[in-house]
């Protein structure tokens, strides 16, 4: 937001949010989405009076079919002495 930012200094003070809809159709998931989009589109900010509205949209639609997902299931169990070992990991000093 350049000069008119409120906060110069980076704390946080925004938080962006992805609603990620996945239904047992996409029937349902597409129904959903009007829903929540409207939800968040309308619901008041108390700091502002009037039709006043912080939502942004990431997608052009604001909804997008994605298709089918898939949940993943992990059917195994390591037994590790050190929880690390699974993972590669470089240390460098700057």
């Amino acid at each position: 937001m350049g000069d008119t930012e409120p906060i110069m200094q980076v704390e946080g003070h925004e938080a962006g949010l992805v609603i990620d809809v996945v239904a047992s159709s996409q029937a349902v998931a597409a129904d959903i989405i009007p829903i929540a989009s409207h939800t968040g589109l309308h619901t008041p900010i108390p700091e502002h009076d009037g039709l006043i509205s912080n939502f942004a949209y990431p997608f052009s639609p604001g909804g997008i079919d994605a298709g089918p997902v898939y949940q993943f299931c992990a059917n195994h169990v390591w037994r590790l002495d050190d929880p690390c070992m699974p993972f590669k990991m470089s240390l460098f000093d700057l």
